[in-house]
């Protein structure tokens, strides 16, 4: 499973992914998760083939402090939208 996990046969609107550079699962268009992370939902079986592939549902704490990291200037511009800061908080 590990090589498919690497694999890059998940297609997004960016190009392929591997199933673990990408989340399954719907997310609300105004969370920040949403616009930091690449998430893709082909609904129950395909999602779960997915995760067995490894994907996930969201992002752990360290993925989100290493994307935060790599571009605080776009993280900063996300959270100048109250309803969207909202959302990290939870």
């Amino acid at each position: 499973m590990r090589e498919l996990s690497e694999t890059p046969f998940v297609p997004t609107i960016t190009g392929h992914l591997s199933p673990s550079q990408c989340y399954v699962g719907a997310q609300t268009a105004n969370t920040i998760h949403s616009s930091l992370f690449i998430f893709v939902d082909f609904g129950n079986v395909a999602n779960s083939f997915l995760t067995a592939c490894g994907a996930r549902q969201e992002p752990t704490i360290e993925e989100i402090a290493r994307t935060l990291l790599d571009n605080p200037t776009r993280y900063y511009n996300l959270c100048k939208e109250p309803e969207r800061y909202e959302c990290v908080a939870s």
